[in-house]
C-alpha cells in the first residue's frame, strides 16, 4: 500500500467557485511488462473564502463575571491568516491559522471595572490577498449605585428592618466594611442578583441613651472599590 500525498501547489482565487483536478497514477513495473494499468482519482479544492462573522454576545459582553465564558466569531480562509489587532481586555484562543478548515475563534474578556462601557477592534487579514476584516467587541460599563442613603427619626425602642437595595452588575460581589454597633446588617457581604440589584436589611437596637445617635455604615464593591454611605439616626431615651 502507497500513500500519496497530494498538495496544492497554489490557492484557489476563484471566489464563486472550488475547482478540480483529476491525478493519474500508472504503474511502472505494469508498463514496463507492456501492459497498461493506470489509477486515477479527483482532487478537490474549495473556493477562495474570506468571511469573519462575529457571534451576537461579544457586542454585548457583561462588564463582570465570576467566570467568563468565551464570546465567539466563526472565521472562514481559504489561506493562512492571523488576527492583527485585537483589545488589550479581550484574549483570543489563537492568534493564526493555516486556512486548512473553518475556524470558530473564542476570546475570553477581562472585567471591566470602569462605568463606562468599552468597545475595541478585532481584525483578522489573509495572508493570500491582503484582505482584512474586522469587527467591534463591546463590553458594558460597571455598575454600582454609590448614591447615599439616610435613614432618619428611627424609633428608640426599634423594631424594624430598614432595606438598603442598591444597582449593581449581575453577580459582583458587595461587602459591608463598616457599620456603627448598634445595626445588625442581615449579612456582611453578598452578590449581586442576576437582574443586577442587592439587598441587604439593618436592624438598630434600642437606644438606651437620653441623647439621640447617629452612626454610618459603607458598603462596597469589591470589584470596582466604589462605597455607598448609609447614614441612621435614632431618637433618645426619654424618662
Amino acid at each position: 500500500t502507497t500513500v500519496i500525498w497530494v498538495n496544492a501547489k497554489t490557492a484557489n482565487p476563484y471566489e464563486d467557485r472550488d475547482r478540480s483536478a483529476v491525478v493519474e497514477v500508472v504503474s511502472i513495473d505494469h508498463e514496463n511488462a507492456g501492459r497498461n494499468v493506470r489509477r486515477s482519482f479527483e482532487v478537490l479544492q474549495r473556493k477562495y473564502t474570506f468571511e469573519l462573522i462575529p457571534g451576537p454576545d461579544i457586542r454585548n459582553i457583561p462588564a463582570y463575571k465570576a467566570a467568563f465564558p468565551t464570546y465567539s466569531a466563526n472565521l472562514q480562509c481559504s489561506a493562512p491568516w492571523e488576527i492583527t489587532v485585537c483589545p488589550e481586555w479581550l484574549s483570543p484562543d489563537v492568534t493564526s491559522g493555516d486556512g486548512m478548515e473553518d475556524v470558530v475563534l473564542s476570546f475570553v474578556p477581562q472585567v471591566n471595572s470602569s462605568e463606562s462601557a468599552r468597545s475595541g477592534t478585532v481584525a483578522v487579514r489573509d495572508s493570500y490577498k491582503g484582505r482584512e476584516l474586522s469587527f467591534d467587541a463591546v463590553q458594558n460599563g460597571f455598575v454600582f449605585d454609590g448614591a447615599p442613603v439616610s435613614f432618619d427619626d428611627i424609633p428608640v425602642m426599634n423594631t424594624l428592618s430598614y432595606t438598603v437595595t442598591f444597582s449593581l452588575t449581575a453577580e459582583a460581589p458587595w461587602e459591608v466594611v463598616s457599620h456603627p454597633a448598634w445595626t445588625n446588617p442581615s449579612q456582611l457581604s453578598g452578590t449581586a442578583y442576576s437582574h443586577g440589584e442587592a439587598t441587604v436589611n439593618f436592624v438598630p437596637e434600642p437606644n438606651p441613651e437620653l441623647s439621640r445617635r447617629s452612626g454610618i455604615a459603607v458598603i462596597r464593591s469589591k470589584v470596582n472599590n466604589g462605597e455607598k454611605q448609609v447614614t441612621f439616626d435614632q431618637e433618645p431615651f426619654e424618662f
